[in-house]
């Protein structure tokens, strides 16, 4: 894979509940792409198409962990990102209480 290919798409590296992918490529904006999701034991987790310059993804339902976001189309461009899933950690988590 080509590095230029990189610079065509972006997502954000740490996951709370959505993985946002954004298409910064014009030629790619206009092309049917896939994608799958992939766990360290190479596990797919999702896979799905879309076609326009982002997609957000709902991720709350896999556990906390890293993966890895594979986007190709029809043509051969493949790209390979990896990034964190994890829960959101809330500073105050002790609303509720035992009286």
């Amino acid at each position: 894979m080509p590095t230029n290919h990189l610079a065509a798409i972006e997502i954000n590296e740490f996951v709370y509940d959505r993985l946002n992918v954004l298409i910064k490529s014009s030629s790619l904006k206009k092309t049917l792409l896939h994608y799958c999701i992939f766990n360290t034991n190479q596990k797919q987790i999702r896979k799905g198409s879309f076609v326009g310059e982002s997609i957000q993804m709902n991720l709350f339902h896999i556990p906390d962990g890293k993966y890895i976001f594979n986007l190709f189309d029809d043509q051969g461009i493949e790209i390979s990102l990896p990034f964190v899933k994890q829960a959101e950690i809330h500073a105050s988590t002790s609303f509720l209480r035992e009286h």
